[in-house]
């Protein structure tokens, strides 16, 4: 691909990232600022890390999980992956799905 399509590509993941990814910013306030394709989501428990990674696998989202020794016990988390080619409908859907899960598990109200 040219540099050209490479840079609208981009264009339109950071676009997607502010539009899409708005319910998660309310929720989770340690959400960070900047925009990137990975995004943390902090569970900060190893025990619920691993359960909203199945819990989001079985709601058809697919995290990974990072839990030590990657990082402390405490600051465990999910990446949430977003590509230019999602769209719209598939960000809503697992950001609703994710949402969901995480006030099953109490890690937001």
């Amino acid at each position: 691909a040219s540099a050209r399509a490479y840079d609208e590509r981009v264009r339109v993941l950071l676009r997607s990232r502010q539009r899409d990814l708005q319910p998660l910013d309310q929720l989770l306030p340690d959400l960070p600022e900047h925009l990137h394709s990975l995004i943390p989501l902090y569970v900060r428990d190893v025990e619920k890390t691993f359960m909203v990674t199945k819990r989001a696998f079985d709601e058809g989202v697919f995290v990974n999980s990072v839990i030590p020794p990657a990082c402390s016990a405490s600051d465990t988390l999910i990446r949430f992956s977003l590509m230019a080619t999602h769209t719209k409908a598939e960000v809503d859907r697992a950001v609703a799905a994710l949402t969901k899960v995480f006030k099953e598990l109490d890690i937001i109200k």
